[in-house]
């Protein structure tokens, strides 16, 4: 019995040694929107967060260790227009200064079907609703860490954002970003 206990105890610890604890860099990565407008004429809008944060622990062999824990700062909104910006910021859209930060946790992560891909199940919350999510992502080594690459969809509605009219409901979500350890 001993004997039993103490593989289990190996194995478990062994599976959560493997898991690696990363810092996502602002600076080198980007968290960025795409969404269609139909204001005058219609036109994507492309636009970016930053003010990223949290924890990531990752294992490629091991993604039942993994977890995800990171925010972007909603006052930091770019699309190239600042007034649109400054519109972006305010109560009928992110309301920033109630709700500074998108935030995102993951419940569950999993390998994907392809070689080197993976799932992540979370949970998002934004503008003080949070919405459950689920994101396919590449990991590939990058400068003592890794860089996360992954898009989903989401219906700003969903959270409150803006309101029904000239702006596409579904936003793509696109993520690129680069983790080191520590």
């Amino acid at each position: 019995m001993k004997q039993l206990i103490s593989s289990l105890l190996f194995i478990t610890l062994g599976a959560t040694a493997q898991a690696q604890h990363y810092t996502p860099r602002d600076e080198n990565s980007k968290v960025g929107f795409t969404i269609v407008n139909h204001l005058i004429v219609k036109s994507t809008v492309n636009g970016t967060f930053s003010g990223l944060k949290g924890n990531i622990t990752f294992s490629p062999e091991s993604p039942s260790t993994d977890a995800f824990d990171v925010t972007v700062n909603t006052g930091t909104i770019k699309t190239g227009i600042g007034k649109r910006d400054a519109d972006l910021k305010k109560e009928a859209f992110f309301n920033a200064d109630k709700y500074p930060t998108i935030h995102i946790v993951s419940t569950r992560v999993e390998k994907g079907k392809a070689a080197g891909t993976y799932v992540m199940h979370g949970n998002l919350t934004m503008k003080g609703t949070t919405k459950p999510v689920v994101i396919g992502f590449t990991a590939t080594p990058a400068s003592n860490g890794y860089t996360f690459k992954g898009s989903f969809n989401l219906n700003r509605l969903d959270y409150g954002v803006g309101e029904k009219g000239k702006i596409e409901e579904q936003v793509v979500i696109n993520l690129d970003v680069h983790a080191t350890k520590g």
